[in-house]
């Protein structure tokens, strides 16, 4: 199961307590705890990690620059259609 894929959902944790117990886990067991605990650190509620972006004049921007403030961050790719149909609702909150 690509949990990397998937992202962490409320069903994430039950799925991987019910793989601990099939025979073969313990061969999967160290990459997906470690992509379980990847996702777990971007779960609703957590400190995001710091990364370094571009505004859209330019100019290099941490996260952690921003702390303490309202960040919006907008991320779609030119192929993918329902990105690009969200971008008059993503005008609307700059």
């Amino acid at each position: 199961m690509a949990l990397s894929m998937q992202g962490l959902t409320p069903g994430t944790d039950s799925v991987r307590i019910t793989l601990n117990k099939e025979p073969d886990y313990g061969l999967y067991a160290p990459t997906i705890q470690q992509k379980y605990t990847k996702w777990q650190a971007l779960a609703p509620g957590q400190v995001a990690p710091n990364f370094t972006g571009v505004t859209p004049d330019g100019q290099s921007v941490s996260l952690s620059d921003l702390k303490g403030k309202i960040v919006y961050v907008d991320v779609w790719a030119t192929w993918c259609m329902p990105c690009r149909e969200e971008f008059p609702a993503a005008k609307q909150l700059q």
